[in-house]
């Protein structure tokens, strides 16, 4: 079984990559940030969506998994628990929960390593920690910070 680590696109490339001397083709990284953008052809999908497809088979965007502009209204110093209510809101609608489903199944059925990155900003805000909850609660899995699998990354190997 793989595993599920969230961390900062400068913690992954910077450090991690850098320090352990592994291959960027050796993980599926999914990106959930407005901040990163990376080499990606835009697709316009028959539904009049825009679709962005990564160039690189081992990286996805997932855009819909950042909290929403109304969601992000509740972000705030005084109102944290505004925004978390909000953000697990979102996160339990039904087109998020397939992408959830989608990411579990991948660490699952098919043993792949998955980094979920979003900038040194936005990690800040907490909202990949909301995230972390969603995924345990609904599918039993845990995640892990990039933080404590630094530390011991051994650590997904108790899941």
């Amino acid at each position: 079984m793989g595993y599920i680590v969230y961390a900062t696109i400068n913690d992954f490339f910077g450090e991690y990559l850098k320090d352990s001397g592994k291959e960027f083709s050796n993980y599926e990284l999914v990106v959930i940030s407005r901040d990163i953008v990376g080499d990606f052809v835009r697709k316009n999908s028959t539904t009049a969506q825009t679709e962005y497809i990564s160039k690189y088979k081992n990286v996805d965007f997932l855009m819909d998994l950042f909290p929403d502009p109304s969601v992000l209204e509740f972000y705030t110093g005084s109102t944290h628990d505004s925004f978390v209510s909000a953000y697990r809101g979102q996160l339990m609608q039904d087109k998020n929960l397939y992408d959830l489903c989608c990411l579990v199944d991948l660490v699952v059925n098919d043993d792949k390593n998955i980094f979920l990155l979003c900038s040194n900003s936005e990690y800040l805000m907490g909202f990949m920690d909301v995230l972390n909850g969603v995924i345990q609660e609904q599918f039993k899995m845990k995640i892990f910070a990039y933080a404590e699998f630094k530390t011991d990354p051994e650590c997904v190997t108790t899941m």
